[in-house]
């Protein structure tokens, strides 16, 4: 299982920076320099989350028998996510577009999961019948 490390300090101060703008208090300089990048770390952090939820939800749908059985995709998976929980932070240079890359693995893994499982199905009921 894995979780994204977004520090939720970051959101109360982009929360209390929206509210000071719009009463239209004067902000420190380096905090606007952050708020400014608050939709662009909002998108990347959901996109994020999107990709933690795949990647558990894909663990947890399978038990010891068939993580043995996808193995080498999960080895795959650890391997594209590996960079993003070692050397990557949320404003490395292309960020956005290895979280996307992710995301797309993530999709595709999910998607021979439920293809296993679909045909999976198909198979009990033809073998009950």
């Amino acid at each position: 299982m894995i979780a994204a490390n977004f520090n939720r300090t970051l959101i109360c101060l982009f929360n209390e920076m929206h509210y000071w703008e719009r009463l239209r208090f004067e902000v420190p300089h380096y905090a606007a320099k952050v708020y400014r990048q608050c939709e662009t770390l909002r998108v990347l952090r959901e996109n994020v989350l999107l990709v933690v939820r795949d990647y558990n939800r894909i663990l947890l749908s399978l038990d010891s028998k068939e993580r043995a059985l996808f193995k080498e995709r999960i080895r795959s998976f650890d391997k594209k996510i590996r960079p993003g929980m070692t050397k990557l932070t949320w404003v490395s240079t292309n960020i956005d577009v290895f979280v996307n890359e992710c995301r797309t693995h993530a999709h595709k893994a999910s998607q021979i999961i439920i293809n296993y499982y679909t045909i999976y199905l198909i198979f009990i009921k033809k073998k009950n019948y």
